[in-house]
């Protein structure tokens, strides 16, 4: 059975590059991915693009998956309190799932508590916050700490070939 990788996108503002860059290399990959969001209701990114999630985040309970990966964009600090969030996130943590998240995106995970004691790097602007949050900030493009991938800006398809990797594709 083919892994499968949630991708969480803010319902607005979402960044439709790294979305498209992330989706289309994993599946090449032969990983199924479904994009989640607050609703299913239409999402926008931050370019305009219109999408309609495949589920809503309080969906991810019931839908197995193998990775929860979150997006970047301007709409991210939606989730910054975002209880459903957190408790995906939890599950994800418990069932020792991969979460991933790119540039301000790891602000989600620190936010949640996923974050504690684990090597990060994320938008440089956010290396105190998530210092605060117990997170080791490195600064470098990607980091890989166990299930945790984060990475930068611009890094989009060595993140996606991360999360591949991990997942054995």
């Amino acid at each position: 059975m083919p892994k499968t990788t949630a991708i969480v996108i803010a319902p607005k503002n979402f960044q439709e590059e790294e979305l498209q860059v992330i989706r289309d290399l994993l599946r090449w990959y032969g990983i199924r991915t479904l994009v989640v969001a607050k609703t299913r209701g239409l999402a926008v990114g931050s370019r305009g693009t219109e999408l309609e999630p495949d589920l809503a985040i309080g969906e991810l309970a019931a839908q197995p998956v193998d990775a929860l990966v979150f997006v970047d964009g301007e709409g991210i600090v939606d989730y910054y309190d975002d209880l459903a969030v957190y408790r995906a996130i939890h599950q994800a943590q418990l069932g020792r799932k991969i979460l991933a998240a790119i540039n301000d995106a790891p602000l989600v995970l620190a936010n949640a508590g996923a974050l504690i004691g684990r090597t990060v790097t994320a938008a440089p602007a956010h290396e105190q916050l998530l210092r605060s949050r117990g997170a080791r900030y490195t600064g470098m493009p990607l980091e890989v700490d166990q299930q945790i991938i984060t990475a930068q800006a611009g890094m989009a398809d060595a993140f996606a070939n991360r999360i591949a990797y991990l997942l054995g594709a």
